[in-house]
């Protein structure tokens, strides 16, 4: 970015804005994902995640894509067995 970027206003500073969606730059070549949202988390919607993994499968990325039914924003999965097993079980998976 330069100055004139941040000098932009209204329409033209939308449409810069636009372009930096990280959705819009998946092309297939990207990383396993593996996709944890809590169905309690009311600061992130879970549309967002639905519509990551969403692109994810379009483009033919692995990816898991997991919501935890009793999940709430920050879950702690460092503490909780039951998140560690599909992440674990994931890392496996991708690594082998």
């Amino acid at each position: 970015m330069d100055l004139q970027t941040f000098n932009m206003q209204e329409e033209a500073l939308l449409e810069f804005l636009k372009g930096l969606n990280p959705l819009d730059h998946i092309d297939g070549s990207e990383c396993p994902f593996y996709l944890l949202h809590g169905r309690l988390d009311f600061d992130i919607p879970q549309i967002y995640t639905q519509q990551f993994s969403d692109i994810l499968t379009k483009y033919g990325v692995k990816h898991v894509l997991n919501f935890v039914e009793d999940g709430i924003h920050a879950i702690d999965f460092y503490v909780e067995e039951k998140y560690n097993e599909p992440i674990f079980k994931f890392i496996d998976e991708v690594f082998k």
